[in-house]
């Protein structure tokens, strides 16, 4: 993760220095963004599945917001202390759920999603990771 903040970093020295134009910047930081939160979504998934999917009979079990959030700082603990890993990095929560079909799968599963760089959950620019419990 330190690499991610490392190139965030560096996109900004490179507006400042070349005279690159902001919106140009803007999405770099974006695209580093949901490439790096791609990656913690499907972590977090497949951690849930092993961890706690397959302990409770293939289900996903009943957790508050709260409960979630405490799993995904357990889930993703780093010594760097950058950032409470509960939070996607635009600072919103990660969401777990089940759903009743998963794309291209047989039956029902449960998607980790993040609200990606808007901060609204549930539109096209949320990254996702989907899991069926089969």
């Amino acid at each position: 993760m330190i690499k991610i903040f490392g190139m965030i970093a560096l996109l900004a020295v490179m507006q400042r220095g070349l005279k690159v134009g902001e919106k140009q910047i803007s999405y770099l930081i974006n695209f580093t963004k949901i490439v790096a939160t791609q990656s913690e979504v499907n972590g977090l998934s497949k951690s849930i599945y092993v961890e706690l999917v397959m302990l409770n009979r293939y289900r996903l079990p009943q957790k508050s917001q709260d409960a979630w959030e405490e799993y995904f700082r357990e889930a993703m603990r780093s010594d760097d202390k950058i950032r409470d890993t509960a939070f996607d990095l635009w600072g919103t929560t990660f969401r777990v759920r089940e759903v009743k079909q998963v794309t291209a799968r047989k039956g029902a599963g449960y998607e980790v999603r993040s609200a990606g760089p808007d901060q609204k959950i549930g539109n096209e620019d949320d990254v996702v990771a989907l899991n069926s419990y089969q």
